[in-house]
């Protein structure tokens, strides 16, 4: 959808205050290092709000890909504002069902598993 693929992560502290004590699983470094392995990443930017509205006001990305499970109507209004700004196209992907990392804690959780 670009020339140019930057990925805005969210830091630990944010992950804390929106998922809770028990989260983030993987510490950003290594969830940023896991993303730059990815050949078709450029760079991964760890930013530190709740929001990502202050890394896209600096970074004012031509295309914002955002997860299937928000749409226009529940993103955050800040960060939607931002994008507006300046102009980004906003495109949403698919939502893939049980693969969000509360969904798979969930699964852990309750000692069920659909493998071998």
């Amino acid at each position: 959808m670009g020339t140019f693929l930057l990925i805005g992560l969210n830091s630990d502290k944010s992950v804390k205050s929106r998922k809770g004590q028990n989260r983030p699983i993987n510490k950003e470094l290594d969830r940023a290092l896991f993303l730059c392995a990815f050949d078709f990443v450029d760079a991964v930017c760890v930013f530190p709000g709740k929001t990502a509205t202050e890394f896209l006001n600096l970074s004012r990305p031509s295309v914002y890909v955002k997860g299937g499970d928000y749409n226009e109507s529940t993103m955050n209004i800040k960060e939607k504002t931002a994008l507006e700004k300046c102009e980004s196209e906003i495109v949403f992907t698919d939502y893939i069902e049980n693969k969000s990392t509360s969904s798979i804690i969930s699964v852990i959780n309750s000692g069920e598993h659909g493998g071998h």
